[in-house]
């Protein structure tokens, strides 16, 4: 976005002829400049900037030259992308050039491939909820161009600003990986990033529970002595506990869709009227219960307020939905 806007301003269209070389029309540069400096129709300079960013793109000797010119015209531009505004012994700088540069990744194929997958507005939304806050991603303003939302130039705020967080732990990667974790389009960031995230963070969950205990269960410890049953119970015994049907409610665990639950659930929490088909058994009053939820989080949040119905509840599906709203009955 930064670079369209830089050609847009009259001045720097000149720099554009430095590229006539890595395009295979003598007219196509001319006819660039033109449209940039002639048109009074954004659509239009848009367009031919794009194209012109397209051919350079594929040139590697083209980026090279593309990135002087920027560091002519914009240094902060240059400076940023350059990671030269960090310290060098910054925590952060070291984890996210460690797991979005690795070794052999010279073409940054990675980071790219990163930045085209990331839905800004998914993972914002997503990130907002973790425990640990990040105002520095949450407050990125979201970038238009005319009258659209920039989708990829969000998308690569978003990463620009991950070695800029002031964090003294490897916290704020794993939560990217699992805000990222939590819908279908962002998954597709992980695909390239972190594989096997479920392993990885299920294994962070386990160190964080053995490290708040202070001590670790090996698997050929027992946890305790299992009792020894030698009578029948007495009703008597447990008189004193109250018979309902919601007796054994217990406090309600946060509810984890897997994959194809989140798929069908996405069109809904985008607010749009959604039918769920799926088989039988594969956890549909689940999805409708987290699309309920979030209905309600989401207005309270904003306090506005907010209703559902509970229609869709039949029989086999009373006890799930009492987990998840408690204070229905």
């Amino acid at each position: 976005m930064e670079i369209i806007q830089m050609f847009i301003n009259p001045a720097n269209v000149r720099y554009l002829e430095e590229f006539q070389e890595y395009f295979e029309s003598s007219e196509d540069i001319p006819a660039i400049m033109r449209e940039v400096r002639v048109s009074d129709k954004l659509d239009e300079k848009l367009y031919a900037l794009h194209y012109f960013l397209d051919v350079v793109f594929d040139n590697l000797d083209a980026v090279k030259k593309l990135d002087a010119v920027i560091k002519i015209v914009n240094p902060d531009l240059w400076n940023e992308a350059h990671l030269r505004n960090i310290s060098s012994d910054s925590l952060s700088l070291k984890l996210f050039l460690e797991k979005f540069f690795p070794e052999g990744d010279e073409e940054l194929i990675l980071l790219d491939r990163c930045a085209a997958a990331l839905d800004a507005e998914f993972f914002v939304n997503s990130l907002n909820k973790l425990d640990n806050g990040y105002p520095e991603l949450i407050s990125i303003k979201v970038p238009t161009f005319g009258e659209e939302i920039d989708e990829r130039y969000w998308a690569a705020r978003i990463l620009r600003t991950l070695p800029l967080l002031n964090r003294n732990t490897d916290d704020w990667f794993y939560d990217f990986v699992k805000a990222c974790s939590r819908d279908p389009y962002n998954r597709a960031v992980l695909f390239y990033l972190l594989p096997n995230y479920e392993e990885v963070l299920e294994n962070r969950l386990i160190e964080k529970r053995r490290r708040r205990t202070g001590k670790s269960v090996k698997d050929d410890e027992f946890v305790g002595a299992v009792p020894e049953i030698t009578e029948m119970r007495k009703p008597s015994d447990y008189a004193h506990f109250r018979t309902s049907v919601c007796d054994d409610v217990q406090e309600s665990e946060t509810l984890k869709l897997r994959p194809y639950q989140e798929e069908l659930a996405e069109a809904a929490l985008r607010g749009k009227n959604t039918i769920a088909c799926a088989p039988t058994g594969s956890g549909k009053t689940e999805v409708a219960i987290h699309v309920a939820t979030s209905h309600l989080d989401e207005r309270a949040e904003n306090h506005q307020p907010a209703r559902n119905g509970h229609e869709f509840l039949i029989n086999q599906s009373v006890r799930p939905a009492v987990a998840g709203f408690p204070s229905m009955l």
